[in-house]
């Protein structure tokens, strides 16, 4: 696989989120499906005894990019230490890696190390994660498959802050709190999981949607744990897609939680990458 389409991969993983160039895509009802009646089901504090205890963990990866007709993977390895970072190494041969994502509280950095680039910024700096809430905790809940809400530093939410309504065996929560976004939560009604996460825009004016797919949850610890994730962005003419398949999942703390930089690496503009991909999508 060429080197570019990784990197590429790697920015997808976060930096799409901040662009300013949005297709129009289908205009989402902000209410539930017409087949789904309230509920007085308690379920958030089901959801949330779902919370993994371990508090670092680690697991081999398999990403696959899919952009249209074009399609890009990759190995690697996910690394999390909570309230901490969120680390995605890409591995070329098996061996060498070739590029790192790695999110902390306080800044994103996206690192191509076969070309000594990267990209570091704070979630303010990006337009669109300043205006609609979205910070390293929001992606810190994705990756660890947990309800949030926008802005509540990792805490967990109860469930005064959702809507609920029932659609068959899956439980639905809306939460409208943002000035901007929707959340939108798809539990299963018998194991309390999450199987589907839904960012969404609270009016027309904006069509950015992020879906965040949950599958093949497996044992872990003393709870359950998704062994795929799938990433759905819905911000250009064609749906990108990113599909994580998870191996080998455990607890595991010793790494380096923060990657350093030496002066062979050479920082790029956000925005030139976007257009790199924004063009890749078309």
């Amino acid at each position: 696989m060429k080197y570019s389409k990784i990197w590429i991969l790697i920015m997808v993983l976060v930096a799409l989120t901040g662009c300013r160039k949005a297709r129009k895509t289908a205009q989402l009802d902000s209410n539930f499906p017409s087949d789904a009646v309230p509920t007085d089901i308690r379920i958030v504090d089901q959801t949330n005894a779902q919370r993994l205890l371990a508090e670092s963990v680690s697991s081999k990866i398999n990403l696959t990019l899919t952009m249209g007709d074009k399609e890009a993977s990759v190995s690697g390895n996910l690394r999390m230490k909570r309230n901490d970072v969120v680390q995605i190494s890409l591995v070329a041969l098996g061996l060498l890696e070739v590029g790192r994502l790695e999110l902390t509280p306080e800044y994103f950095l996206v690192l191509d190390r076969m070309n000594n680039r990267y990209v570091k910024k704070t979630y303010d700096e990006v337009d669109f994660f300043r205006t609609s809430g979205i910070d390293f905790y929001t992606f810190q809940s994705l990756f660890w498959n947990e309800l949030f809400l926008f802005g509540d530093k990792g805490e967990a939410p109860s469930e005064s802050d959702f809507k609920a309504a029932q659609q068959d065996d899956r439980i639905l929560l809306l939460n409208d709190d943002s000035d901007r976004m929707l959340l939108t939560f798809v539990v299963d009604a018998q194991d309390a999981l999450v199987g589907h996460t839904r960012v969404s825009p609270l009016s027309g004016t904006d069509n950015k949607v992020m879906d965040w797919t949950y599958s093949n949850f497996r044992k872990f610890e003393e709870g359950m744990f998704p062994g795929k994730m799938e990433m759905a962005f819905h911000f250009t003419s064609k749906p990108i897609t990113l599909s994580l398949m998870l191996n080998n999942l455990k607890q595991s703390d010793g790494w380096e939680t923060r990657t350093r930089l030496n002066d062979k690496y050479q920082e790029i503009p956000l925005d030139l990458i976007l257009n790199k991909i924004m063009t890749l999508a078309e």
